[in-house]
């Protein structure tokens, strides 16, 4: 995960005035990150004909996120929110 941050002073980003307040305070969070646990596209049957079981057991059409990658996205995107919006 790639997370790029601005501020109106890097990089005492979070150095406290001697009042408590910061010195800056974040302007923008980007964040990337890979997608969670999806279902195999297609060809991955051609590439792994012993693997078609597997492949045809997800619930959820080929290329897309199960729910076991739907709730690691929404983990991830919890803690970026703790960890940039909730601690300050």
């Amino acid at each position: 995960m790639l997370t790029v941050m601005t501020s109106t002073q890097l990089p005492s980003l979070f150095t406290p005035l001697p009042t408590g307040r910061p010195l800056s305070t974040l302007k923008v969070l980007v964040t990337l990150s890979r997608h969670g646990s999806r279902r195999p596209n297609p060809i991955s049957t051609t590439l792994c004909p012993n693997n078609v079981q597997n492949s045809e057991s997800y619930h959820v059409p080929p290329e897309q996120l199960t729910e076991i990658g739907m709730e690691q996205m929404r983990l991830a995107g919890e803690e970026v929110r703790r960890e940039y919006i909730d601690n300050q």
